[in-house]
């Protein structure tokens, strides 16, 4: 576990790489003329900030191609643009032959990261393209755009559209583990006022408790979310996690927990008993959904879901013998990252 507190802003990214690289060359013309033009060009794809860094800083170590004059270091390097980037870049400057390496995939990298080196090099290739007529470069940008043609065809999951993304998971947690979660949530302290009305009506109200980045591990959260990560093949990052706690005919408002894409929401029922019928099911309002709209409450059970679709939590009925406790887990890809820092800070948890 690691939190992504130390990377700075995009602007300050872009200033300290053209402070440290002012009078630096590259071929017959500046480097960070070059390296601006890739930064643009990944920009203009609509590729996510952490891609787009790690094209502004490509070459910065060096390559078997360019070595440059000014030297920088990983730790400074990761606290300018964070260690994704940084992982990129390190990637990026150490591969030999790297068209046939990355193209071919010859270290075996995992589709999202493979994914990430064919847009950072066909964004390079396409700079130096505009200012060389070379067929064989030419030639070498068809590759990558087949490349990435057929990795965006994969089969392995591409979070496009998540916007009707529903997954309910009912395996992930065994008996043992499901029983200190039900404990851990019965000790902790709750505060009265987490409405979802924008209004903030009482009769909206639950009780939540806070669950800090340091306790994501020992309530069993961290776990969880990496089982999710792998089975997704997606990267997540954690930007907020507490405790519901519902009593007898508590319920929300139906509401989305973000406007903002590629932010989830993950619900892990806690529970280790509950009774249908009792009630607290989750209702989903989602049209497009392949799944019922009403998933029932069954202990144990995470449902991952898109932060934009609408839900909410029906009301415990007067037969409910327990109290109903749910662990919300606020998180993100990639691709959404700086939407969950601009929601709860820069302090994330790199899953």
């Amino acid at each position: 576990m690691q939190l992504l507190n130390n990377m700075k802003n995009e602007q300050e990214c872009i200033e300290y790489f053209v402070s440290s690289f002012l009078d630096e060359h590259h071929g017959n013309d500046y480097f960070i003329s070059h390296c601006m033009g890739v930064y643009t060009i990944l920009k203009q794809m609509g590729s996510p900030i952490e891609i787009c860094l790690a094209g502004l800083y490509h070459s910065v170590y060096g390559t078997e191609y360019f070595t440059p004059v000014t030297h920088i270091t990983k730790q400074t390097l990761i606290e300018y643009i964070g260690e994704r980037s940084e992982n990129l870049v390190s990637i990026f400057c150490s591969l030999k032959d790297r068209d046939i390496s990355i193209l071919k995939n010859l270290n075996n990298y995992d589709e999202r990261k493979r994914k990430d080196l064919l847009y950072v090099n066909y964004a390079n290739l396409i700079d130096q393209s505009q200012s060389l007529d070379d067929p064989k470069l030419k030639s070498l940008l068809s590759e990558y755009q087949k490349a990435l043609t057929s990795s965006s065809s994969s089969s392995s999951p591409v979070f496009n559209d998540t916007k009707d993304i529903v997954e309910i998971y009912d395996n992930l947690i065994d008996s043992s583990d499901l029983d200190w979660m039900h404990t851990y949530c019965l000790n902790s302290n709750f505060t009265c006022g987490h409405a979802s009305n924008p209004l903030g009506y009482e009769r909206d109200s639950r009780f939540s408790s806070q669950i800090s980045n340091n306790n994501l591990k020992e309530s069993g959260v961290l776990s969880i979310v990496k089982s999710i990560s792998e089975k997704l093949n997606q990267k997540l990052y954690i930007g907020n996690c507490y405790i519901n706690h519902y009593q007898l005919m508590t319920s929300t408002s139906k509401h989305t927990d973000s406007a903002l894409p590629n932010t989830f929401t993950i619900l892990i029922f806690c529970n280790k008993y509950w009774e249908e019928p009792w009630g607290g099911e989750l209702k989903i309002y989602n049209d497009k959904s392949a799944i019922n709209s009403l998933i029932d409450y069954v202990p144990g059970r995470v449902v991952f879901f898109d932060s934009r679709i609408e839900h909410k939590v029906m009301p415990l009925t007067h037969a409910s013998k327990k109290d109903r406790f749910t662990i919300a887990v606020k998180c993100a890809t990639i691709e959404g990252l700086q939407n969950l820092i601009s929601m709860y800070g820069d302090e994330i948890v790199d899953v």
